[in-house]
């Protein structure tokens, strides 16, 4: 039987896999870590919890001693075991009576407290689903959850979703921008457990924007390029944009600003008094808000009061 391994650089944070067989030992791991990294084999020091683990522990065993420890994560995709372990570099392993190892102690210490339940809800049309993990937050970061979420769906060819075309919120608050890196470590604080929603970043769409007079004449038409996961804002913001670098003297005599800027979209009123009824109905400013909470699709129109 396989196992993966999965070791984690104390100095950078930075994962390596190497697959071996159950049987085959630690040893074997740092071999091929060093063939992957440059690391030789004499300078690796892997670690389970505080643990210094010996280079004569064979995988399987190494992994029955994690599960014993509650350290286990979640198998790949193609159902290969996994068990992870901290790596030191160093000429000797850590000494833990010597200050100078202070913050890599810490490190290791501090494995106990940070165990998390995530649980991950994939919305795809038609098809959601949820997927459990139990992870370390201490090394984890949007980026190493949606690589953990990815393994568990399968192969992106079948899928058609990867680390690039999904994007992570918090459950139950409004969405506003995706998390971003350490922002998920940072949201958890004493919480035991978070809930993920991920969503699939649509394609860019087309919408007509036109400048009217009165509602009736259209001074200026023209298109802009965006995605429904953008932001009021955002869109306020490129029309804005596009607004202060007409040719048209009367557009630009009218001096639109974020703040004073005022259109439909999709034939809902964006203005002072709509977006304060958009933020009693959803709890944040609307400035906030996804565009596709206004049904943003190829050919949305927006008009603007000239």
């Amino acid at each position: 039987m396989k196992l993966d391994v999965r070791v984690i650089n104390l100095d950078d944070d930075c994962k390596q896999t190497v697959t071996v067989e159950s049987w085959e030992t630690v040893k074997t791991v740092k071999n091929l870590i060093e063939q992957k990294t440059g690391i030789l084999e004499s300078e690796q020091h892997y670690y389970l919890g505080v643990q210094l683990i010996e280079d004569s522990m064979p995988a399987d065993q190494l992994r029955k001693k994690a599960q014993a420890e509650d350290r286990v994560p979640p198998d790949d995709s193609d159902g290969v075991h996994v068990v992870e372990v901290k790596m030191y570099t160093g000429k000797a392993p850590i000494d833990f009576d010597d200050s100078f190892f202070k913050d890599i102690i810490k490190k290791l210490q501090t494995h106990e407290q940070i165990m998390k339940h995530i649980s991950v809800r994939v919305h795809r049309k038609g098809d959601d689903a949820k997927y459990n993990f139990h992870l370390d937050i201490s090394f984890l970061t949007v980026e190493s959850l949606k690589e953990d979420l990815i393994n568990r769906l399968g192969p992106s060819s079948l899928t058609g979703l990867n680390a690039d075309n999904i994007l992570m919120y918090i459950r139950q608050e409004q969405p506003g921008r995706p998390l971003e890196g350490l922002q998920i470590r940072d949201r958890f604080g004493t919480r035991s457990s978070m809930e993920i929603e991920v969503f699939p970043i649509n394609p860019e769409v087309t919408v007509v924007c036109k400048v009217k007079k009165w509602g009736l004449k259209t001074e200026e038409e023209f298109n802009i390029r965006i995605q429904d996961h953008f932001l009021l804002d955002d869109l306020k913001q490129i029309l804005v944009t596009r607004l202060r670098s007409s040719a048209n003297p009367k557009i630009l005599q009218r001096d639109y600003t974020v703040g004073n800027l005022k259109f439909k979209l999709n034939g809902i009123s964006i203005n002072s008094k709509k977006e304060a009824a958009l933020k009693r109905k959803y709890g944040i400013p609307a400035g906030e808000l996804w565009l596709r909470a206004f049904n943003l699709k190829e050919g949305s129109l927006v008009v603007i009061p000239l």
